[in-house]
């Protein structure tokens, strides 16, 4: 859960990207795509085999398309999960 408050961070950075000119540095956030895949893969049950992991992995995924249209907006209904898990 923390790694996907980094991944909302670096979406907003992407958004705010002046298209113009962008160094080296500023396209570190270009990678969020990327990086949120990675976690995915990595952190989805184990024990979920074929079909099962395929769909709980689809379904995960659709954070991607919240991140595209909302934003950091997410980011308080992640707080509020990660508050009520402690």
């Amino acid at each position: 859960m923390y790694r996907f408050n980094l991944l909302i961070e670096l979406a907003n950075k992407e958004k705010n990207l002046n298209h113009g000119h962008v160094s080296l540095a500023d396209m570190e956030c270009l990678k969020w795509r990327s990086k949120f895949q990675y976690a995915l893969t990595r952190n989805i049950n184990q024990k979920l085999k074929g079909e099962e992991r395929t769909k709980a992995m689809a379904e995960v995924g659709q954070l991607v398309i919240w991140l595209e249209k909302r934003g950091s907006g997410v980011r308080i209904p992640l707080w509020q999960l990660l508050y009520e898990q402690r």
